[in-house]
Parts: structure tokens; sequence; C-alpha cells
């Protein structure tokens, strides 16, 4: 288990407000079932495999090799934004 924690600032001088947010990460092995549905899987459906199964930081990190690697491709920003929405972030 890995706890983090992150200060938002926002504004500048006497006007600055600060949010602080945590959270929890657990790490946990794939199931099989899961590294057998990744190995067989295009890179583009990788994020959604991986947010399905409630994997959402190693769907994040999928998500954003692929925008990386395709930038421009508007399939692959809105993928992007969709997968934020659906984590609640």
């Amino acid at each position: 288990e890995c706890r983090w924690s992150l200060v938002v600032r926002t504004g500048s001088g006497a006007r600055m407000d600060e949010e602080l947010v945590s959270g929890w990460i657990v790490r946990v092995p794939r199931p099989d079932a899961l590294r057998s549905d990744l190995a067989s899987a295009p890179s583009t459906d990788v994020p959604a495999i991986l947010a399905g199964a409630g994997f959402w930081y190693d769907a994040l990190e999928a998500m954003l090799e692929l925008v990386e690697r395709y930038p421009d491709h508007p399939c692959v920003v809105e993928a992007l934004s969709e997968l934020l929405e659906q984590s609640g972030h």
C-alpha cells in the first residue's frame, strides 16, 4: 500500500488558495485472465480493458502512452477525457 498526497495551489499572493488531496494505491497482481486479454488486445484497447478491470492507474498510464504516440489524434484525446470522467476526475 502507498499513500500519496498533493497540495494544489491556485491564485497568487494574498488570494492564494490551497487544497490538499490524498489517496491510497494498493498494488495487486493482474489476474491471469486480464493478462491474457491484454496480450491479445490492440494497444488502443488496453486502457479500456484495464479500466474495466479496476486498474485505473495502469489504464491512465496506458492512455498517456497512446497520447504520446498519437498526440494529434482526436480519438485518443477524447478517450483520455472519457477515462478521466469515468474515474471521477
